[in-house]
């Protein structure tokens, strides 16, 4: 990521090593209705691409774990440790892979089909010193480490 002067895109442009340019994003806001667009989570979720997560495991570490009851994850949460469902984890869980099921689907997550699991950062970190683990061993191809 750059930041530079609008005036000296044409020179970034033109350079060999550049090999992908685009507008920055407008500031995102704490709902997913705007934010899902914004990313182009809705282009890539409508056909032809249909991605929506399906098939997709994704490991969500936060300041607790998230609440696996709650309506917009379907059945789709799984929570690896015994710590307390806090606000802050279900709501970045619900960015992530919420199905909008509360809200009529308006306030979906970047990828409603996806399965997650939710493991308190610090028993995380416990684990992760403490053991060897892989983060693949159990087919988790993607990771949400959420810091300061």
């Amino acid at each position: 990521m750059v930041d530079i002067p609008e005036s000296n895109l044409d020179r970034l442009i033109d350079r060999d090593t550049v090999q992908w340019v685009e507008p920055p994003l407008p500031p995102l806001d704490g709902v997913n209705d705007q934010n899902r667009t914004r990313t182009q989570a809705e282009a890539a979720q409508a056909p032809p691409y249909s991605l929506d997560g399906s098939g997709v495991s994704v490991m969500v570490f936060d300041s607790g774990t998230a609440d696996a009851s709650h309506t917009d994850f379907g059945g789709r949460l799984t929570p690896r440790d015994l710590a307390i469902a806090v606000d802050h984890s279900t709501h970045v869980a619900g960015t992530i892979g919420g199905d909008g099921a509360t809200s009529g689907g308006l306030y979906r997550g970047m990828a409603p089909g996806v399965l997650m699991e939710s493991l308190d950062l610090n028993r995380a970190l416990t684990i992760c010193f403490s053991t060897p683990i892989r983060a693949t061993s159990n087919g988790t191809i993607a990771m949400d480490w959420r810091w300061g």
